[in-house]
């Protein structure tokens, strides 16, 4: 009992050894601090992979689609403006789909401003407004995921 008592020192004068336990934790201490660090560079890769698959999906998608999408909303002011506006390109392409994504996302806005007929949104087919839906919502999930990473990197210890 007396000799545990004494243990408590940093190296023990009878067995010559370390407190075991407190060397122990202050290992274990270090290691978490590593730890973190090690899984918010996991948590950044993994989120830009999925940035990244997320981008390449969403150009292709737009690739395939916008024609047909734009097709099925000939009848739009917002439809053609953009399409004359933006024209083909890379960037264009894009930014004609953000317009069909607006068109499904707040149909009763833009019909009271004159952009849309009232039941445009309603001739784009169902499966490809669900798609439309999944890469806004994967999108949006990713850029979420990267602000509080981000939060927790910045406050890190």
């Amino acid at each position: 009992m007396r000799h545990r008592r004494r243990c408590n020192r940093r190296i023990c004068r009878r067995s010559g050894r370390g407190n075991i336990w407190r060397d122990r934790w202050r290992s274990d201490l270090r290691m978490e601090t590593m730890m973190q660090t090690w899984s918010y560079g996991q948590w950044g890769l993994i989120l830009g992979i999925s940035t990244w698959l997320n981008l390449i999906v969403l150009m292709w998608f737009t690739y395939k689609n916008i024609d047909f999408l734009e097709d099925r909303l000939s009848g739009c002011r917002c439809s053609s403006d953009t399409r004359g506006i933006w024209q083909g390109g890379f960037v264009g392409r894009h930014m004609r789909f953000n317009m069909i994504f607006m068109v499904t996302y707040m149909p009763g806005i833009m019909y009271r401003q004159g952009h849309i007929t009232k039941d445009a949104h309603l001739h784009i087919p169902r499966h490809l407004k669900w798609r439309i839906w999944g890469i806004y919502a994967w999108l949006f999930t990713n850029m979420s995921a990267m602000a509080v990473l981000c939060y927790f990197i910045k406050t890190a210890p």
